[in-house]
């Protein structure tokens, strides 16, 4: 059986696919402009830059668990950004302009120090 993640082919998101994302995350979520977008097409180094037709940026994991399994039903690939300072250019969406960026950057809550035990819980877009 050929596996499904090699014979996938991405969709690229129309006007209306990017409307459901807007829908889902809202102004403060969702962003096309490109002014917007760009800081976040380069790798931390400046080494990689790609192309995306949005940002998507949601707030909690209820939005992302919505953001995940729209793209999936869409075939949308997404490229998830925590606090974009990877070395390897992981973050940073291709130039086929297919991808939409995931930032978990609106996801910056520190939740919990255990200053005892040196631990600390936060969510995934705190740097």
């Amino acid at each position: 059986m050929p596996d499904p993640l090699q014979t996938m082919e991405n969709t690229v998101p129309d006007v209306n696919i990017l409307s459901e994302f807007r829908a889902i995350l809202g102004p403060k979520g969702y962003s096309d402009e490109n002014d917007v977008i760009s800081p976040w097409l380069t790798d931390w180094r400046g080494r990689f830059t790609g192309s995306s037709p949005a940002l998507l940026s949601p707030a909690n994991t209820q939005e992302v668990a919505a953001v995940i399994k729209l793209a999936a039903k869409h075939r949308i690939s997404l490229v998830p950004q925590g606090g974009n300072s990877g070395m390897v250019a992981g973050a940073t969406p291709d130039n086929s302009g297919q991808q939409l960026i995931l930032s978990l950057r609106r996801m910056n809550s520190i939740t919990a120090i255990d200053a005892d035990d040196g631990l600390v819980t936060c969510d995934a877009g705190v740097i």
